[in-house]
């Protein structure tokens, strides 16, 4: 059995070598690390070269940059694996993870998706675990549904959460779709959760995600995101349409919230209520009732941070919905 594990690549090259270094220390010969540079200005491709020539595993696929989602499908149509994994670049995994993941997928025989829990780390030294609730689903069609019904649990919608039967990618003809350029992963694992027939959760963090000491507004603009999965759910999934909305709605206000509370930027939270508003609210039919799923106090927030920009005469009048 073959494992590829998928790196997209760029600028990242002061935390490669704990990274790519967290795939190479398992000895296991059936692993093929796959990493794409996609055209990344610091030192990362000499890094990338200098690892390679250490272990033969290692892959180096050399791109144009092309985005998250460009790297990622490079990196499947040049992986030869039974199953797939992705790591990115500046995350890494647990000691002994990669062994606990061959392990999982030899025992159980042809486990179309393998999900497992994470853990955050932060820069000043907390760190949170991440795993499903009790009565782990049984296939990937009751993970869908139990994420959407929940709302709020991280694990789902991440691929480097996952391993994935090559059979199910090739059977799907899978990719990650290049006009999402963030959150990318929810659209991608919403579609193997949906066709995935044998599922397998390993009640175990191997995954360490390092959590960024600021994310920028940059992060949230993902509104394209949101209305591609909207339309794939409300046509595949089976999942109650009013579920879907909500939850899609939801998404919108966590990254309104971001804006308002760690961006602190008023234009440029503008830009986002009017992305949101005008283009995926508007698409889902549910623009006033926006009102019921927005938290009052980034209602409020976001009103004095309006009335504030407009009196200095950056921000001009918006459609924002009365609170009740």
């Amino acid at each position: 059995m073959k494992l590829s594990i998928i790196v997209p690549i760029y600028n990242c090259a002061s935390s490669l070598k704990c990274s790519i270094g967290s795939l190479l220390s398992c000895e296991n010969e059936g692993l093929e690390v796959v990493a794409v540079n996609d055209g990344s200005t610091d030192n990362s491709l000499e890094i990338l070269l200098e690892l390679a020539e250490r272990d033969s595993r290692l892959h180096i696929i050399n791109k144009d940059n092309g985005g998250v989602s460009s790297a990622r499908n490079a990196g499947i149509d040049a992986s030869s694996g039974d199953y797939i994994g992705f790591l990115d670049a500046d995350d890494y995994y647990c000691p002994d993870a990669i062994a606990r993941i061959f392990d999982s997928l030899i025992q159980l025989e042809n486990v179309d998706v393998l999900l497992f829990g994470f853990i955050e780390n932060y820069n000043d030294g907390r760190c949170s675990i991440t795993r499903l609730p009790a009565n782990p689903p049984k296939c990937g069609k009751e993970v869908l549904a139990r994420y959407y019904e929940l709302g709020t649990n991280n694990l789902f919608g991440s691929a480097c959460l996952t391993c994935v039967s090559r059979e199910l990618i090739d059977r799907l003809s899978l990719r990650f779709d290049t006009r999402i350029s963030l959150y990318e992963d929810l659209l991608f694992v919403s579609q193997i959760m949906h066709a995935s027939q044998k599922f397998k959760y390993i009640d175990e963090p191997l995954y360490v995600y390092r959590k960024p000491e600021k994310l920028h507004y940059e992060s949230f603009r993902s509104q394209e995101c949101y209305s591609i999965v909207y339309r794939y759910l409300c046509r595949e999934s089976g999942l109650p349409v009013e579920l879907i909305e909500s939850n899609c709605i939801y998404s919108v206000t966590r990254d309104l919230y971001h804006c308002i509370f760690i961006d602190r930027n008023y234009i440029r939270f503008k830009q986002l209520l009017e992305i949101s508003m005008e283009r995926y609210c508007a698409e889902l039919g549910k623009t006033k009732q926006l009102k019921k799923y927005l938290p009052k106090k980034i209602y409020y927030a976001a009103r004095l941070f309006l009335f504030w920009g407009r009196c200095l005469g950056f921000v001009k009048e918006t459609g924002f919905y009365e609170c009740k």
